[in-house]
Protein backbone atom coordinates (compact mmCIF):
# COMPACT_ATOMS: atom_id res chain seq x y z
CA UNK A 1 0.00 0.00 0.00
CA UNK A 2 1.26 3.33 -0.84
CA UNK A 3 0.93 5.56 1.73
CA UNK A 4 0.90 9.60 1.43
CA UNK A 5 2.05 12.32 4.02
CA UNK A 6 2.13 15.35 4.78
CA UNK A 7 5.58 17.11 6.57
CA UNK A 8 7.55 19.84 7.71
CA UNK A 9 10.98 20.67 7.50
CA UNK A 10 11.47 18.13 10.13
CA UNK A 11 9.94 15.56 9.09
CA UNK A 12 7.55 16.04 11.75
CA UNK A 13 3.42 14.91 10.11
CA UNK A 14 1.42 17.81 9.27
CA UNK A 15 -1.82 18.83 8.13
CA UNK A 16 -2.41 19.28 3.92
CA UNK A 17 -1.49 23.01 3.78
CA UNK A 18 0.90 23.16 6.98
CA UNK A 19 3.89 21.28 5.91
CA UNK A 20 6.37 21.87 3.37
CA UNK A 21 6.23 18.51 0.92
CA UNK A 22 4.49 15.51 0.53
CA UNK A 23 5.76 12.22 0.82
CA UNK A 24 4.85 8.82 -0.49
CA UNK A 25 5.76 5.68 0.84
CA UNK A 26 6.00 2.67 -1.14
CA UNK A 27 4.50 -0.73 -0.76
CA UNK A 28 7.69 -1.66 1.40
CA UNK A 29 7.68 1.67 3.27
CA UNK A 30 10.60 3.57 2.08
CA UNK A 31 10.29 7.19 0.76
CA UNK A 32 8.98 6.70 -2.83
CA UNK A 33 8.18 10.26 -3.89
CA UNK A 34 8.97 13.68 -2.18
CA UNK A 35 7.07 16.56 -3.99
CA UNK A 36 7.05 20.29 -2.83
CA UNK A 37 3.13 21.27 -1.31
CA UNK A 38 1.80 23.71 -3.79
CA UNK A 39 -0.68 23.97 -0.90
CA UNK A 40 1.96 25.23 1.54
CA UNK A 41 1.34 28.34 3.77
CA UNK A 42 -2.07 29.21 2.01
CA UNK A 43 -5.17 29.06 4.17
CA UNK A 44 -7.55 29.14 1.85
CA UNK A 45 -7.36 26.24 -0.90
CA UNK A 46 -3.84 24.98 0.36
CA UNK A 47 -5.31 21.53 1.28
CA UNK A 48 -6.84 20.98 -1.80
CA UNK A 49 -3.65 22.21 -3.69
CA UNK A 50 -1.73 19.31 -1.54
CA UNK A 51 -5.07 16.64 -2.61
CA UNK A 52 -4.15 17.09 -5.96
CA UNK A 53 -1.02 16.25 -5.30
CA UNK A 54 -1.61 13.22 -3.42
CA UNK A 55 -4.29 12.07 -5.84
CA UNK A 56 -1.67 12.56 -8.91
CA UNK A 57 1.13 11.07 -7.14
CA UNK A 58 -0.73 7.36 -6.81
CA UNK A 59 -1.29 7.23 -3.09
CA UNK A 60 -3.25 4.23 -1.98
CA UNK A 61 -4.09 5.83 1.30
CA UNK A 62 -3.62 9.33 3.52
CA UNK A 63 -1.91 9.73 6.66
CA UNK A 64 -4.86 11.81 8.90
CA UNK A 65 -5.22 13.13 12.57
CA UNK A 66 -8.14 15.36 13.83
CA UNK A 67 -8.24 18.74 11.50
CA UNK A 68 -5.51 17.15 8.48
CA UNK A 69 -8.45 17.66 6.16
CA UNK A 70 -11.24 19.67 5.19
CA UNK A 71 -14.28 18.62 4.40
CA UNK A 72 -13.74 19.94 0.30
CA UNK A 73 -10.08 17.62 1.03
CA UNK A 74 -12.73 14.91 2.09
CA UNK A 75 -15.06 14.82 -0.83
CA UNK A 76 -12.18 15.12 -3.42
CA UNK A 77 -10.70 11.74 -1.95
CA UNK A 78 -13.60 9.67 -0.85
CA UNK A 79 -13.58 6.57 -2.40
CA UNK A 80 -9.99 7.42 -4.15
CA UNK A 81 -8.05 7.06 -0.74
CA UNK A 82 -8.22 4.87 2.32
CA UNK A 83 -7.55 7.29 5.45
CA UNK A 84 -5.00 5.90 8.25
CA UNK A 85 -5.65 7.41 11.51
CA UNK A 86 -2.61 7.45 12.90
CA UNK A 87 -0.84 8.37 16.59
CA UNK A 88 3.16 8.75 15.20
CA UNK A 89 3.66 12.31 14.85
CA UNK A 90 6.62 12.39 12.18
CA UNK A 91 7.75 10.33 9.18
CA UNK A 92 10.13 8.27 11.27
CA UNK A 93 7.32 6.61 13.33
CA UNK A 94 5.24 6.43 10.38
CA UNK A 95 8.03 4.41 8.49
CA UNK A 96 8.52 2.33 11.87
CA UNK A 97 4.89 1.03 12.11
CA UNK A 98 4.58 0.67 8.44
CA UNK A 99 3.24 -3.10 8.71
CA UNK A 100 0.68 -2.25 11.07
CA UNK A 101 -1.08 0.74 8.97
CA UNK A 102 -3.14 -1.19 6.46
CA UNK A 103 -4.88 -2.86 9.37
CA UNK A 104 -5.98 0.91 10.14
CA UNK A 105 -6.38 1.87 6.34
CA UNK A 106 -10.28 2.80 6.38
CA UNK A 107 -13.09 4.12 3.95
CA UNK A 108 -14.11 6.64 5.62
CA UNK A 109 -12.66 8.99 9.34
CA UNK A 110 -14.36 10.16 12.16
CA UNK A 111 -15.71 13.75 11.41
CA UNK A 112 -13.05 15.75 13.32
CA UNK A 113 -10.15 14.55 10.94
CA UNK A 114 -12.23 17.58 8.13
CA UNK A 115 -13.68 19.54 11.04
CA UNK A 116 -12.92 23.07 10.66
CA UNK A 117 -12.91 25.73 12.89
CA UNK A 118 -14.99 28.22 11.42
CA UNK A 119 -13.01 30.87 13.36
CA UNK A 120 -9.46 29.48 12.32
CA UNK A 121 -8.96 31.74 9.41
CA UNK A 122 -10.24 35.23 10.24
CA UNK A 123 -6.94 36.96 10.08
CA UNK A 124 -6.48 37.46 5.86
CA UNK A 125 -3.39 35.79 4.78
CA UNK A 126 -0.96 37.16 2.18
CA UNK A 127 0.32 34.23 0.09
CA UNK A 128 2.58 31.82 0.02
CA UNK A 129 4.86 31.10 2.97
CA UNK A 130 7.96 29.60 1.00
CA UNK A 131 10.98 27.88 3.23
CA UNK A 132 14.84 27.41 1.78
CA UNK A 133 14.92 24.44 4.69
CA UNK A 134 17.19 21.59 3.17
CA UNK A 135 15.16 17.87 3.40
CA UNK A 136 16.96 14.57 3.76
CA UNK A 137 14.45 11.25 4.55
Amino acid sequence: MKVAAVVDARLDLKPLDQGERIILLSDEGTVQKIEPNPGYGFTHGGKEQAMEVILAMGADAVAVREQFLCPCTYNMSKGKLLYIHVSETNLEGLKSEYSKLAERAANDVDPSVYYEDPHAHDSPHVGHTSTNASFSV
